[in-house]
């Protein structure tokens, strides 16, 4: 396929409801250890990642990702467009940690930063509101 770099993710969190105790996430988890296979420059390495790596905190509690569990359609785009305006009650959350981790890792991967400044300018966008104008700016675009 050409690929000059990857990371494939597995992640791992508490789930008081799963088998174990411990649920599997194809996803970085903001609450545990993400097992991740890198390609970069023609080698594949194994390495752990922890939200930690990231400059996170791992979500606390016996059940950190409640708040990622989703609703219908239109429920899942209310929540992205709080999450998108820097909504209080968003930010710190198990869904705004989980866009942290994946647009950090999406920059690591690109070559543009490590993770830890990849989810610092990730923050940064949410906050600021950088990240709303452009999904409002791909939405008129994709519109018309």
């Amino acid at each position: 396929l050409g690929c000059e770099r990857a990371l494939v993710v597995h992640g791992r969190a508490p789930a008081p409801d799963a088998p174990g105790g411990v649920v599997g996430l194809d996803e970085i988890s903001p609450a545990g250890e993400t097992t991740a296979a890198e390609w970069r420059g023609g080698a594949l390495r194994r390495l752990t990642l922890r939200p930690e790596d990231f400059g996170l905190a791992p979500l606390p509690g016996a059940d950190p990702l409640a708040g990622l569990r989703g609703g219908d359609p239109d429920e899942g785009a209310a929540r992205a467009r709080a999450l998108l305006s820097a909504n209080p009650e968003e930010m710190g959350g198990a869904a705004w940690r989980a866009v942290i981790l994946a647009a950090a890792a999406g920059l690591y991967v690109a070559g543009a930063c490590d993770l830890r400044e990849g989810a610092a300018r990730a923050d940064e966008a949410l906050r600021s509101g950088r990240a709303r104008a452009l999904l409002e700016r791909l939405v008129r675009a994709s519109h018309g």
